[in-house]
């Protein structure tokens, strides 16, 4: 799997991470809720992806990395 992971913040990965913190909050393992709509930040990895796309010896997949 870690061979194949793209980075992503779309709606099904977002809506999954913030299942766990519900889980995680409600048997004890947070101390408090939180905002989880302003606890991700979708700069860092935008910034990334353009990087990649100005950079074209980087990589744009793990798999483009291998071949």
């Amino acid at each position: 799997m870690h061979q194949h992971l793209i980075p992503s913040l779309n709606d099904d990965v977002v809506a999954g991470l913030e299942h766990q913190k519900r889980f995680l909050h409600q048997w004890g393992f947070l101390a408090a809720d939180f905002d989880f709509a302003a606890w991700i930040v979708h700069e860092p990895l935008n910034l990334a992806r353009q990087l990649v796309a100005e950079q074209p010896l980087l990589p744009r997949t793990p798999r483009q990395a291998t071949a």
